[in-house]
Parts: structure tokens; C-alpha cells; sequence
């Protein structure tokens, strides 16, 4: 199977495998432009979950989004969100969404996120790089 983010869509491509050497096209709304995406299970259910980050903010001052989907059993995500949050900046900043990563850094079994953003002032000061890391909580 593939996933790939359509950038400027609001939607994931997920193109699952026939069997035959072959795809067959599905999509998932997701309410985002996704410029970053990961995916693992989330949730334990057996069924890998896709987080996806907001391809970049319109203009200083706003919100970068990030969200995470559940996979569905035969194929895609669900369109409504599981869980999201906003990165906040201020007025005068932009924030980027500069990757993902799930790994277990807190060795409980389950994936973790960390997100890296790149951070610019608007009078087109220094990059600053940030890493955040989101424990999982799940309880499966």
C-alpha cells in the first residue's frame, strides 16, 4: 500500500494494493493541506493511524495545525479527527511543520510523536529549529 499527502487538496491518497501488482485509489478528507505525515499505530487497534501536519500558516501570527486520523480496517483514514493541537506563535513569527517522527522514547511500547518546526521572524530574522516531544498516553 502507498499514502501520500496532496498538498494543496486536503486529502491523503491512499492507494491499496489489489494483489495483482496493481492499485486501486482511495482518498481520506483530512481538512489539511498535509505537507508532513507519519504513519503507525497509534492506538494499538492493529491498524495503522496517519498524523499529518499543516503544510504552513497562511501569514505570521497564525496557528500551525497538526491532527491525527485513525485508519480504517478496509483502507484510508477517518476524516474527523482523533486528536489535534495548534502550534502557537506570535504575531510577528512564522512556524513551519519540519517533520515527523513516531518512536517509542519513553520505551512503554507505544509510539511517541516528536515534531520538528522552523520558526521565522517576519523581518526575515534567523531560523530558529525546535523539536517537540508528545508522549502517548493510549490506553489502546
Amino acid at each position: 500500500d502507498l499514502v501520500a499527502g496532496a498538498r494543496n487538496g486536503n486529502q491523503v491518497w491512499t492507494l491499496l494494493g489489489n494483489g495483482a501488482g496493481g492499485f486501486e485509489a482511495a482518498s481520506s478528507t483530512v481538512g489539511m493541506s498535509p505537507s508532513e505525515l507519519v504513519l503507525t499505530d497509534f492506538n494499538a487497534d492493529g491498524v495503522d493511524d496517519i498524523w499529518v501536519c499543516d503544510r504552513e500558516p497562511a501569514s505570521a501570527g497564525q496557528v500551525q495545525r497538526t491532527e491525527l486520523h485513525l485508519g480504517l480496517p478496509e483502507g484510508g483514514f477517518d476524516a474527523a479527527a482523533e486528536l489535534s493541537f495548534e502550534i502557537p506563535v506570535d504575531a510577528n513569527f512564522q512556524v513551519w511543520c519540519g517533520g515527523l517522527l513516531a518512536e517509542d522514547v519513553d520505551d512503554d511500547g507505544l509510539p511517541d510523536l516528536i515534531l520538528g518546526t522552523s520558526v521565522q521572524a517576519t523581518n526575515g530574522g534567523p531560523v530558529e529549529l525546535d523539536m517537540n516531544i508528545y508522549i502517548n498516553e493510549s490506553d489502546g
